[in-house]
């Protein structure tokens, strides 16, 4: 469901807490049609995903339509040009930290390159769903559900971390100093 102009303000008001602050506790990790219900937001269809539109005055206040989200709903920001969106994206990962991913959605070869090369993230994903394109679902990336933010994150890998990552391995190296052992 993408929300209308009065359904958005409705929304802000029962889900997330005064200022927009932060969701409500209550309707983390609950199914869309849940939340959809409690913020009065009917369709003729079962809602299975939230659109709200979202601004400037959002990622000026950090608003939780700025941040990461544990529920069902996305934001839904309009930028004006590539130029705009890079901004943007710079902005957003200043608030939730960078390192992990990034996604553009484009037809733009040159944008999505302009793209990667400005945003401090480990995994840069073009015309990807983010949260299955990031565990490799349709990127060809590692499997993974547990994910790296490397240096732009302050973390010791930026690998989507597999099993090869969280076993104990121990290495004999000899010097190849052309000597057997």
């Amino acid at each position: 469901a993408v929300l209308t102009g009065p359904e958005a303000m409705d929304f802000r008001r029962t889900i997330l807490t005064t200022g927009s602050a932060a969701i409500r506790r209550k309707f983390i990790g609950r199914p869309a049609a849940e939340i959809a219900v409690a913020a009065g937001i009917t369709r003729p269809w079962p809602i299975q995903l939230i659109v709200v539109g979202a601004g400037d005055a959002d990622v000026e206040s950090a608003t939780a339509l700025a941040r990461e989200k544990m529920a069902p709903f996305l934001s839904l920001f309009t930028v004006a040009d590539t130029a705009a969106g890079i901004a943007l994206g710079l902005q957003l990962l200043a608030i939730e930290g960078s390192g992990h991913t990034a996604a553009i959605h484009t037809g733009s070869k040159a944008s999505a390159l302009a793209y990667a090369n400005a945003m401090p993230a480990s995994r840069i994903l073009v015309n990807s769903p983010a949260t299955q394109g990031v565990i490799g679902l349709t990127t060809g990336l590692p499997p993974s559900l547990t994910l790296g933010c490397g240096y732009f994150g302050g973390n010791s890998t930026n690998d989507n971390v597999t099993f090869t990552h969280l076993r104990n391995v121990k290495h004999l190296a000899f010097a190849n100093t052309g000597l057997q052992a």
